[in-house]
Formats: C-alpha cells, sequence, structure tokens
C-alpha cells in the first residue's frame, strides 16, 4: 500500500512538473518582452532557487510535488533563451559555442546526481536537496557575465 501510494505520488509529481515546465517554455518569450532577457534570468534562477529549498523540507509529499512544480516552471525557458542569447552575444562563435554549452549541460546532470548522492549519504536527502538551491545562483552569476553589456569593435559597426 505505501509503495503503490509512492508510485502515484511520483507519476503525480512527472505529471505536474511537465505540466508546469510547458507552461514555463510556452510563457517564456512574453517573460522576456516584459523583463528583458536578464529579467528572465534573474527570475527563473531565484524563483528555481527558492522551490528547491522549500521542496527540500520534510513536509509532505503534495508540498513537495508543488515546489519541484514551481522549480519546472522557473527553469523551464532558461536553456532556449541561455542558447539565444549566446547566440546574439557570440555571433561568430557558431556551432563550437552551442557543442560547449551543451557539454556543460551534460557535465551538470552527470556530477550533479553524484554530488548529490554523496551529500545524501553523508548527511541527509533534505540537505542533498537544499544544497541543490545554491546550483541556480551560480548559473545566475554565469548567466549575468554572458548577458552584460558590451562595447561593439569599430569594425563590427561596417
Amino acid at each position: 500500500e505505501a509503495a503503490a501510494g509512492s508510485r502515484t505520488h511520483g507519476a503525480l509529481g512527472m505529471l505536474v512538473f511537465a505540466v508546469a515546465m510547458a507552461g514555463g517554455r510556452l510563457s517564456g518569450s512574453w517573460v522576456v518582452h516584459k523583463l528583458g532577457v536578464g529579467g528572465l534570468f534573474i527570475a527563473g534562477t531565484v524563483l528555481s532557487a527558492v522551490s528547491l529549498l522549500l521542496a527540500a523540507l520534510p513536509v509532505s509529499s503534495a508540498f513537495t510535488i508543488f515546489w519541484l512544480s514551481v522549480l519546472g516552471f522557473g527553469v523551464a525557458s532558461l536553456w532556449p533563451t541561455i542558447l539565444g542569447a549566446a547566440g546574439d552575444r557570440f555571433p561568430q562563435a557558431g556551432a563550437s559555442m552551442f557543442s560547449l554549452l551543451a557539454t556543460c549541460g551534460n557535465f551538470g546532470g552527470v556530477v550533479g546526481p553524484i554530488l548529490v548522492g554523496a551529500v545524501a549519504e553523508a548527511g541527509s536527502l533534505y540537505a542533498a536537496m537544499g544544497l541543490l538551491g545554491v546550483v541556480p545562483l551560480g548559473a545566475l552569476a554565469c548567466i549575468l557575465l554572458l548577458v552584460r553589456p558590451h562595447k561593439r569593435h569599430e569594425s563590427a559597426r561596417e
């Protein structure tokens, strides 16, 4: 009975996360038009950090599902906007830049779960989940370096 409830909550969580992420992807361009690229990055990463910290609290599965769904909404537009902003910022970089960005994302997808597992074994799963809350803030610092205003060279204007 408990295992069936866990599976149901897990499936429900994935469903709600996917719906929230779809809503975030569909609303991303609206957010960029209202807040700008930097505003989307700030809103998405702060929302992601807060939702990860709150999802880590040992309250209830419904509470965790809600905050992980908020995470899905917050993170949904980040990757496509990162690609667009990188292309705008470095128009001559070409395919190698996008390969490097994808490699960095894949690296995080491999290393992140290993670190979460190590922290969970050393402490608790709640501590590991809470620790994830700092990742979006670190990403924000890197992203803001990418979208900062920059001077165009005189030769680029011609």
